[in-house]
């Protein structure tokens, strides 16, 4: 499962250069880069499974808990 729909922004729609033919979008699963941060904002790091961009997002304390069993059960795994 991929996490597009919890980035915000033109990041969500961007194309990723390592997708076969290019035209299919970034593939974005979430890292162990997950901080709280001062007035109650949520840092997470975010990186596509193909080409390994990166992207951090805050996310406010109520959209971080409606998405947290998503952003915890699709971390990026290097094998």
């Amino acid at each position: 499962m991929n996490l597009n729909h919890i980035i915000a922004g033109e990041n969500q729609d961007e194309n990723c250069p390592a997708s076969p033919t290019g035209l299919k979008k970034h593939n974005w699963l979430s890292t162990n880069e997950i901080e709280t941060k001062h007035g109650g904002e949520v840092f997470v790091r975010f990186i596509c499974k193909r080409c390994k961009k990166t992207h951090d997002q805050l996310l406010s304390t109520e959209k971080f808990r409606l998405f947290e069993r998503a952003i915890e059960m699709n971390k990026f795994m290097e094998y």
